[in-house]
C-alpha cells in the first residue's frame, strides 16, 4: 500500500508572513483614517495627500495612489481592506489560495489610498509566502550547524525588529517629532523603513533556516 506523503509545511515561515502582512497592513489603516477625516470630498487627481494640511505635524504629508476619486470613499475603503488583508494574514495563508488573494488584496489597498511605499513591504512577503508549502530546495545541501543555529536564534528577534522599526516610521511619518526639523524627520523615517525591510528579508532568510531540521 502506497501512502500519500504528508503536505510540506514550513511553520516558521507561515508564522512570519502572518505577522508581517499584518503588521504591513496598519499603515493602510493609517491612510485610510486620515483620508476619512478629509470628508466627503473630491480628489484632483490619482496622487493624493493622505494627511491634509490642517492635520499635518511636520511638512512632508503621506502620499497614496487612488482611483475613487473621492476622499470618505478612499479612506473606507482603504481601512476595509487593511482589516480582510489582517484577517486574511492570519487565519488563510496556510490554504494553497492564501498567497494569491493576499497579493491581490494588497494590490487593491494601494489601488484605493492604503499608501505606496507598502509595496516594497508586501511584495518580499508575498514571494516568502510563496514558500510555506514548498520543499525548500536546500534542504539536502543544509548550511553549517554552526550557520544553522546562528540563523534560527536570530529568526525572532529579527522579526520583532523589523516590526517595531515599521510601526515606528508609520507613527513618524504623521506624528512628526516634536521640535525635530522636517530633514532630521525624514531621515528618521526613511532609515527606519531601510532597516525594516533589511531585518524583513533576513528574518525570512531565518525562518527558512530554522524550519530545516523539523522537516529533513
Amino acid at each position: 500500500m502506497n501512502d500519500k506523503p504528508a503536505a510540506q509545511f514550513n511553520r516558521h515561515t507561515w508564522i512570519s508572513v502572518a505577522v508581517f502582512g499584518a503588521i504591513i497592513a496598519l499603515s493602510g489603516i493609517t491612510h485610510g483614517i486620515f483620508e476619512i477625516m478629509q470628508g466627503n470630498k473630491l480628489t484632483e487627481t490619482f496622487i493624493i495627500q493622505s494627511i491634509a494640511p490642517e492635520h499635518q505635524r511636520w511638512l512632508n504629508g503621506e502620499e497614496a495612489f487612488t482611483v475613487l476619486h473621492n476622499f470618505l470613499v478612499t479612506g473606507i475603503g482603504a481601512v476595509l481592506l487593511s482589516l480582510v488583508i489582517i484577517y486574511w494574514s492570519l487565519t488563510q495563508m496556510k490554504k494553497p489560495i492564501g498567497p494569491p488573494i493576499f497579493i491581490m488584496l494588497y494590490v487593491l489597498l494601494t489601488l484605493v489610498g492604503g499608501g505606496i511605499a507598502h509595496v516594497l513591504f508586501f511584495f518580499p512577503v508575498w514571494l516568502f509566502s510563496r514558500m510555506i508549502r514548498k520543499e525548500l530546495s536546500w534542504r539536502t545541501n543544509n548550511p553549517s550547524s554552526r550557520w544553522n543555529k546562528l540563523m534560527s536564534e536570530a529568526w525572532l528577534p529579527m522579526m520583532i525588529l523589523s516590526c517595531i522599526l515599521f510601526i515606528s516610521a508609520t507613527i513618524i511619518s504623521f506624528s512628526g517629532i516634536k521640535g525635530s526639523p522636517d530633514e532630521n524627520i525624514s531621515v528618521v523615517i526613511y532609515s527606519s523603513l531601510l532597516a525594516a525591510l533589511v531585518l524583513l528579508n533576513l528574518s525570512f532568510l531565518a525562518a527558512l533556516t530554522r524550519d530545516i531540521p523539523s522537516k529533513s
